[in-house]
């Protein structure tokens, strides 16, 4: 649902141009590829005969099908926005973690549900020559390669964005202080998990501090664009601003029409009493 309606929506709401397509709007193809992987996870250590891992891998496969093209589609939209000079700027370069994720996930799916299937799990289904032991070597095999091979195309979003966001930090000292305002820091914390055998301290660490920013953000509102905190006076939004404008501009044109109804009463009472004068 998320994979096909949220698209849309953006399609629908978002300006139009490249220029508006930003990494966030791969999150909704990693909610279907982080679903194919558990599919992989499931067949792969629950305790699952071949009739029910069997429907569980393809649909695995059938969600994989409908989010990496589309997620790759996306990346070569955003490549063109980087070499367009379209960087993105201050804290927003967090994002560029996110692209990462499709294919970190899609590797992960491709390569369990490639060993379920070498496993035995369509050998023992064998319903048809795609779904048999005559297929089983080839599919898991191919399926184990893709996965290693979009495994490669996400370690080099994860090195590029691991080499945008030190650059930032690095040119800006005091970037980490302000982590406070901007929920975009906490797209750091998806990717390390794809290596989280040999990360999983610094994981730990980068979630522990983005939590204590978030925590810090909320406390003085900075992270939800209070800029000037709780109690402040805010005005709701701009169309309210122009609405109250409107009215006050009505206003003062219903006060100048009055007035030059006035004018334009009393203009003709002063010629008939001139013309009364030279009557006389």
């Amino acid at each position: 649902m998320a994979c096909i309606g949220i698209p849309y929506v953006f399609t629908k709401l978002e300006g139009p141009g490249i220029d508006e397509v930003t990494p966030a709007v791969l999150l909704p193809l990693i909610a279907a590829l982080t679903l194919a992987a558990s599919g992989g996870a499931v067949c792969q250590y629950g305790q699952l005969g071949a009739k029910l891992q069997v429907p569980v891998i393809i649909l695995s496969y059938l969600f994989i099908g409908m989010a990496l093209p589309l997620s790759v589609a996306f990346d070569g939209l955003f490549l063109v926005r980087l070499f367009d000079k379209a960087f993105p700027r201050q804290q927003k370069v967090y994002q560029l973690m996110i692209v990462c994720g499709p294919p970190g996930q899609a590797s992960f799916a491709l390569q369990a549900l490639g060993t379920c299937v070498k496993r035995g799990a369509f050998a023992s289904y064998d319903t048809s020559s795609f779904i048999g032991p005559t297929s089983a070597s080839a599919i898991g095999t191919t399926s184990q390669v893709l996965g290693l091979l979009y495994w490669g195309y996400a370690t080099f979003w994860w090195a590029f964005a691991s080499i945008a966001v030190l650059q930032y930090t690095t040119s800006s000292p005091k970037a980490l202080l302000r982590l406070d305002q901007s929920l975009t820091a906490w797209s750091l914390v998806f990717p390390w998990g794809v290596w989280q055998t040999v990360l999983a301290l610094l994981l730990v660490v980068i979630w522990l501090g983005n939590a204590f920013a978030t925590l810090v953000g909320l406390g003085t509102g900075a992270i939800i664009g209070l800029d000037k905190g709780w109690a402040s006076h805010y005005h709701t939004s701009n169309a309210e601003e122009e609405k109250q404008q409107r009215y006050r501009n009505e206003d003062g044109q219903g006060v100048s029409d009055e007035m030059q109804q006035d004018n334009g009463l009393a203009e003709p009472t002063a010629s008939r009493g001139e013309a009364g004068v030279l009557r006389m």
